[in-house]
């Protein structure tokens, strides 16, 4: 059953707001509904059987085996979801906005839940646990000229927030069995995509420093990476001393556009952001800092420690073998700040009324540049990004070596015909 009730009531079609002229339009609107999730295939609740070869008496077969897990305890995942807004105009509609209040829980969320691979298989789906989403979103549409030179701009805002309420034993879901890539961890209590790693705390400067210091076995010395000792119990491993260091959620995101119009001119800019919010930037300390020497590091490595005399930047060790994995793991130095401005499009267009000449009605011509720039203290090469597409369950505010949004310039002509 996947019931769902909406209501709406036009106010502004009321008697008591004909007193109210400049309101043009006002709209409250509620629902609530429940749906399902079918978007991991059919029957997967039963073991799939497959073709397979094998050798009987030195000859090869075809045979038939199992070819995917089953999980007869596999429920319908059900998204509960309210919903509560408004649809205001102003001023003869010259203002429009609209406003959205949603609070969703997904009780069953459906994922491939990790198994041993000496059952023959990786995965099998499963309800792992209770998700909680809510959050605020705000739409605005003016028309700010309406002479010769007419300028309209909508502007949207969304602030999202969410909470893991629940999850299969034992509480936390990692996203693998590495300190290296094992860069979020999903967990009750937390949000969705949480990075999960070591405190940095510098390289050990000296003797001394490194004698008073918790050490990460044979792997530290002097002038290698100090990671904060969590549970006081004068070592670094990798289970008691990681925890949660940073949130790729940000406070809020938006996007906002201008369009402009002069006679036979016209001007298009679309502009987007995110205000809070951080990102995990493997790309740049698990490769380009690599001190194993198997990828081009950057150029900031040069200024390494070197000894107590010349200890270098403080931020990058020293190439002694065997102590560098540490330096791969993921720890705090790798979060940074994710809040960006971009101009994602700017295109100038010039229309000529060809007055039907040919069965030609109008010809346009228009210059565009896409990614004009980006406004970011991130120092990787885009604060756009995701390990995973849009999958929060997957990751969410990793780089880790994404290709880059070129910015492209384009030239171009558009006709219309009778």
């Amino acid at each position: 059953m996947f019931p769902s009730v909406s209501a709406g009531w036009v106010v502004s079609d009321e008697g008591f707001m004909q007193a109210i002229p400049k309101i043009s339009l006002l709209k409250l609107r509620a629902s609530y509904g429940v749906t399902g999730n079918n978007f991991f295939g059919n029957f997967v609740s039963m073991a799939g059987l497959g073709e397979f070869n094998y050798i009987l008496n030195g000859v090869l077969v075809p045979g038939l085996t199992i070819n995917a897990l089953g999980n007869p305890d596999l429920a319908w995942e059900r998204n509960k979801q309210f919903n509560v807004g408004l649809d205001l105009g102003l001023f003869n509609d010259r203002v429009m906005l609209t406003y959205d209040y949603y609070n969703k829980i997904t009780d069953g969320l459906i994922q491939d839940r990790p198994v041993p691979r000496a059952s023959g298989f990786a995965t099998i789906k499963y309800n792992v646990g209770v998700f909680k989403f809510w959050g605020h979103e705000i739409g605005i549409n003016t028309k700010n000229l309406t002479g010769p030179l007419t300028w309209n701009s909508t502007l949207n805002v969304s602030f999202d927030r969410n909470i893991i309420k629940s999850l299969v034993d034992p509480g936390f879901i990692r996203r693998n069995n590495t300190v290296t890539s094992d860069y979020y961890r999903q967990q009750a209590g937390h949000r969705l995509g949480e990075f999960y790693g070591f405190v940095f705390e510098g390289l050990y400067k000296d003797q001394e420093d490194f004698a008073n210091s918790a050490k990460y076995g044979s792997a530290s010395d002097v002038g290698t990476i100090k990671m904060r000792d969590l549970n006081k119990d004068g070592k670094i491993d990798d289970v008691n001393d990681r925890t949660f260091i940073g949130d790729p959620t940000p406070d809020f995101s938006f996007g906002f556009i201008n369009d402009f119009k002069y006679k036979n001119f016209d001007l298009s800019m679309t502009m987007s952001g995110a205000v809070g919010g951080e990102i995990l930037n493997a790309a740049k300390w698990a490769y380009s800092t690599n001190m194993d020497g198997s990828r081009l590091p950057l150029a900031a490595v040069a200024d390494r420690w070197r000894s107590p005399e010349n200890p270098g930047s403080g931020v990058y060790p020293r190439t002694k073998t065997g102590t560098t994995a540490i330096g791969r793991s993921v720890n705090t130095q790798w979060v940074e700040n994710g809040t960006y401005l971009t101009l994602k499009n700017i295109s100038l267009g010039y229309t000529v009324d060809m007055k039907g000449k040919l069965a030609l009605q109008k010809l346009r011509l228009y210059a565009s540049v896409q990614q004009a720039f980006v406004l970011t203290k991130y120092t990787g090469m885009n604060p756009e990004i995701s390990f995973d597409g849009l999958d929060a369950t997957r990751g969410i505010g990793i780089d880790e070596n994404a290709y880059p949004i070129p910015r492209t310039f384009s030239l171009g002509v558009s006709m219309t015909f009778k």
